[in-house]
């Protein structure tokens, strides 16, 4: 609603007069005042070389606040997943836009079209929450799960990628470091809003004269259970039945808890490194 403003001059309206006329342009002149439809506060008209001007500051400001929440979220979010994520060099750059859909398999075709479904409907899948993506080498496993990790970031979720190989070898050398514990790494695996553990079963699992699993299948099995109802990407070269195997007694716990609210995607294909001579759209995994 415009009202309009009375003849009386203001003190700025004053002032500009009594400037010279080249000046006088840079003052606006108040012409009246409207309610903001968005806010209902009473807002100023000026008018400034023959152009009106009317922003309520009121919404400025909070739009500049709600901006500014969002810039800080996004920045913690992008510090949490550099700070806690283990990529390999040759993964850092992949996305759903870089992933090229020329010549691949129907599965592989599949796998892109269910992977970034979830990421685009990230919290509302209905009866699941985590995937299990299993294939050979080189087909896009980790180009796709590291696709979905970069998406769910972008919406301000705490999220870590980790090569399972690189993540062992990082938990083993905190051991001593008063900095980065263990026990906070695991902390951060459990917190995190989405995990992606890249390359499962890669990592060597040695068993002692006994026969008894590592270390390395204890903390696997330690991140699994740290994970349930939670939502997780796991991308590995074994199947499940392999994979039981490979961890020995731990193999049954692991696998259960695993597979809980999960869903599996196989891919099949050539791996396009060898195949291609390399392509930086694709990586291993």
């Amino acid at each position: 609603m415009l009202r309009t403003e009375s003849p009386k001059k203001t003190n700025t309206q004053a002032f500009s007069k009594a400037l010279p006329e080249r000046l006088q342009q840079l003052f606006p002149d108040k012409i009246g005042e409207r309610e903001c439809e968005s806010c209902g506060n009473t807002v100023p008209i000026y008018m400034q070389n023959g152009v009106r001007h009317s922003r309520c500051l009121s919404c400025d400001n909070l739009a500049l606040e709600k901006e500014m929440i969002q810039f800080q979220k996004e920045t913690a979010a992008d510090a949490f997943f550099w700070n806690n994520s283990l990529v390999p060099p040759d993964t850092q750059k992949t996305r759903f836009e870089n992933f090229n859909l020329k010549g691949l398999s129907d599965s592989q075709q599949d796998a892109f079209r269910k992977l970034k479904w979830y990421a685009e409907n990230f919290g509302n899948w209905g009866d699941f929450d985590s995937l299990l993506l299993q294939g050979n080498y080189g087909i896009g496993k980790s180009h796709l799960s590291h696709s979905v990790a970069q998406h769910v970031k972008s919406l301000r979720k705490n999220v870590i990628f980790a090569n399972t190989k690189m993540l062992l070898r990082k938990i083993r050398n905190s051991y001593g470091d008063s900095k980065e514990t263990e026990a906070h790494i695991l902390k951060n695996i459990e917190s995190c809003e989405l995990l992606v553990l890249d390359d499962l079963g890669a990592e060597y699992v040695r068993k002692d004269k006994d026969g008894e699993e590592s270390w390395a299948a204890d903390l696997i099995l330690t991140i699994i259970e740290s994970r349930e109802d939670k939502p997780n990407i796991i991308t590995t070269n074994y199947n499940v039945e392999s994979l039981q195997s490979k961890y020995g007694t731990h193999g049954g716990r692991i696998i259960s808890r695993m597979m809980q609210g999960t869903r599996v995607v196989k891919f099949t294909g050539e791996d396009r490194r060898i195949k291609g001579g390399g392509n930086s759209a694709w990586n291993q995994g």
